[in-house]
């Protein structure tokens, strides 16, 4: 979860603003990840529903044949601060985060606006949020 202060906007700890000092705070939950491609801002979306990435519908997005059908999983954890991990699969492509090989059952932290990369193409990522 965080807390976003319904005053002046900025993130806080969900008790009194550092900012303006107001005690009102929208409580946002994490509910999973967006894959923006960085040619064609095609977007997908994982999250609570859907977690693994990869197969036809992807393919259809994209319009190729190159992703298989699973790629990577989404593991979303709202107990640890709403860290969003992404675990490699044993899909037929490799996976990069940030330039950094994944290993197939490795599991890497990802953030807001880190590079995701599979086969040829190149995902910016996003946390997806919603208020409570």
């Amino acid at each position: 979860m965080k807390y976003i202060c319904k005053i002046c906007g900025k993130e806080g700890d969900g008790k009194r603003c550092v900012e303006c000092g107001s005690e009102e705070f929208r409580i946002l939950s994490l509910i999973g990840l967006k894959l923006i491609e960085e040619k064609s801002r095609i977007t997908v979306l994982l999250g609570k529903s859907k977690r693994i990435f990869g197969g036809a519908v992807v393919n259809r997005l994209l319009g190729i044949k190159d992703i298989g059908d699973g790629e990577f999983e989404v593991q979303i954890d709202e107990n640890v601060n709403s860290i969003v991990l992404i675990r490699g699969l044993n899909g037929k492509n490799k996976i990069k985060i940030n330039g950094i090989s994944l290993s197939p059952g490795e599991k890497i932290e990802v953030k807001d606006g880190d590079t995701l990369e599979v086969s040829d193409f190149q995902f910016h990522l996003e946390y997806n949020w919603y208020e409570k």
